[in-house]
């Protein structure tokens, strides 16, 4: 992997040290969260690092469950996040409630990851002032975030 590409990138310049990530996807139920866990876990212990997560629709999502009568904080059901992550994963999601993108959110952290091209373009374009650290997770990792023809979805 050639740093060339990240060297090229906005964001390589005005960060010196990584620190604070944010994973965003729709709900900040699965995709997100998952993230979140799974980058938590691999940097225990190194230096500070830490991710965050939250969701694009989770004000809208609330809205929709409250007006069927559901639990608006309730996104995702504990078998569900069992059977798809295991017992540790599961656990976190079921303490936690859902949180909305913010411009907040995505200013006081590093870098911000979609977990597909239209949330990232919708966050650019909700916050134009840090598009340039906005980035698809696949797009980044795969040094083609700029692509037009590549799948950088992550699958919910």
């Amino acid at each position: 992997m050639s740093i060339d590409w990240y060297r090229a990138l906005a964001w390589y310049e005005r960060v010196p040290r990584v620190c604070r990530v944010l994973f965003v996807c729709s709900g900040n139920a699965k995709r997100s969260v998952s993230a979140q866990y799974f980058f938590n876990e691999k940097v225990r212990g190194l230096g500070g690092m830490q991710a965050y997560s939250c969701g694009v629709d989770v004000n809208f999502i609330r809205k929709m469950l409250a007006s069927k009568g559901l639990d608006p904080n309730f996104l995702v059901t504990e078998p569900e996040a069992t059977k798809a992550f295991g017992e540790a994963l599961s656990s976190e999601i079921s303490k936690r409630v859902s949180v909305n993108a913010s411009q907040e959110l995505v200013e006081a952290h590093d870098v911000v990851f979609a977990m597909n091209r239209k949330i990232r373009d919708r966050l650019r374009k909700d916050y134009p002032a840090f598009a340039w650290k906005i980035f698809t997770l696949k797009g980044f990792l795969g040094q083609n975030d700029d692509s037009d023809t590549a799948n950088l979805d992550v699958a919910d």
